[in-house]
């Protein structure tokens, strides 16, 4: 896609276009799911151990007491969070979990922060990291990150300038550690926003591209129809339905009926407009499931799920019918195209999907040396 750029908007960090944005969000939530449960272990682990660092401030005080007994709170909620994440279908799910899970974060360091002695500046290092890592590690929505970001910012500063014991020039030099966290992680974050829906829409285009492709290569180019591999890979997964399950099917094949007498006397470009208008006959005689297939040459085939061979002889007929009251090609009303029909259907014997196209075609070669412009259906001795 050359305009993939004009799709995002940059500051907003989301699709312009609502639909593809839940696209994105729902196709991508599932993988950030893996590094956010790594996250939550990671840092409960880390809300552990800093208990030394809390012996170590605060002794064996009440307070020390109670800040086991927080600590230990969050690492049991991060847990929690791990088991839920898990079973998140929706990502709007996913987003209200990490945004409770990171506003109990800034809460716990927050009260952390003010039970702290007044002159202990260095948790101050802890929170700046903490600011960049709500705008980095755990992506949801660019403006939830950035207000709870910003909220804990406030709230720090809050700590600083009205209770904690700094000097003035400690304390502007935290103010400008906070700012540039916030200026530094939002750059990123709406950075990291762009490239990640940039990477979505190019992973996208190369998946439709090729799925066109493989389309292509199951397509007939001149009519449109499937072609032969087509053909191979569906009838083999039907007789594996039928095997499996018992689900019947049935095959037709169609011969147009003294189709080298058309291009010797009309040219091969009338040939091929017989050929794509006979095609459009039969895509449009096909109920709704069946496939058609262009097999080779001037020979067809038609695969009917879940149909009998009473039902399958049926449908050629009908086609057979309706082919004698079209006129295929209307710059050339003498021009009588007729066809010939051999009908199968899977039987417990067959060991593969190729007998049951051998019945068929022997119908069809009945058909034909039967004198043509009718259906031939096979016989179990076939």
């Amino acid at each position: 896609m050359d305009n993939y750029k004009q799709k995002i908007s940059f500051l907003k960090g989301t699709f312009n276009n609502r639909f593809l944005e839940l696209r994105y969000r729902q196709s991508s939530f599932k993988n950030e799911l893996e590094v956010n449960r790594l996250a939550f272990f990671l840092i409960a682990v880390t809300s552990i151990l800093f208990i030394q660092n809390d012996a170590a401030i605060l002794g064996n005080s009440p307070e020390f007491v109670h800040f086991i007994e927080l600590r230990s709170f969050f690492s049991i909620f991060c847990i929690v969070c791990i088991l839920l994440i898990s079973r998140l279908k929706r990502f709007y799910h996913y987003d209200l979990l990490l945004a409770a899970w990171l506003i109990a974060l800034v809460s716990i360091l927050i009260y952390v922060d003010l039970a702290r002695p007044v002159s202990y500046s260095d948790y101050v290092v802890i929170d700046v990291l903490v600011i960049v890592s709500i705008y980095v590690l755990f992506v949801f929505g660019l403006w939830g990150q950035t207000l709870i970001a910003l909220g804990f910012t406030l709230a720090c500063l809050g700590l600083i300038y009205g209770y904690k014991d700094f000097p003035v020039y400690s304390r502007l030099t935290i103010l400008m550690g906070f700012i540039l966290s916030n200026v530094l992680g939002f750059s990123l974050a709406v950075r990291l926003h762009y490239l990640r829906r940039i990477d979505f829409v190019r992973r996208r285009a190369l998946s439709y591209q090729a799925l066109n492709m493989s389309r292509i290569a199951l397509k007939d180019p001149l009519t449109g129809l499937w072609n032969r591999r087509s053909y191979d890979d569906q009838i083999m997964g039907l007789f594996d339905n039928f095997k499996r399950y018992e689900q019947s099917f049935s095959l037709i094949v169609i011969d147009i009926d003294f189709f080298k007498r058309v291009n010797d006397t009309y040219g091969h470009l009338a040939g091929d407009k017989v050929l794509k208008a006979f095609s459009m006959l039969l895509k449009l005689s096909a109920r709704p499931g069946d496939q058609v297939f262009r097999y080779g040459g001037e020979e067809f085939a038609m695969l009917l799920n879940n149909s009998s061979l009473d039902q399958a002889e049926n449908v050629a007929e009908r086609i057979r019918e309706k082919l004698q009251q079209t006129q295929l090609l209307n710059d050339l009303p003498e021009l009588k195209v007729r066809a010939s029909f051999g009908v199968a259907d899977a039987l417990a014997e067959d060991l593969n999907a190729r007998s049951i196209f051998h019945r068929a075609d022997k119908a069809l070669y009945i058909a034909k040396q039967s004198g043509r412009d009718q259906v031939v259906i096979a016989t179990d001795g076939d």
